[in-house]
């Protein structure tokens, strides 16, 4: 299992009511097919940041890469 699928089986129990700053891309995802940052918030973790490295969230970024906002989430 990867480490998010050990984070998930436990409910993600490490992180609550810890303030999460989440380093992700759209490879970020747990067997299933589901994304971290949607499984992080359904747990009710307090994501507070998503940080992407090059490419963006959804890796469909090629340049000039700025600030953004993750439209697949509640971060709008």
């Amino acid at each position: 299992m990867t480490g998010l699928d050990v984070l998930e089986s436990n409910n993600f129990a490490e992180l609550k009511g810890k303030r999460v700053g989440l380093i992700t891309n759209h490879t970020g995802l747990d067997r299933s097919g589901a994304a971290i940052s949607t499984l992080m918030l359904g747990a009710g973790v307090q994501v507070t940041t998503l940080y992407s490295p090059e490419h963006g969230i959804t890796g469909a970024e090629d340049s000039n890469i700025d600030n953004s906002k993750d439209a697949r989430s509640v971060f709008r």
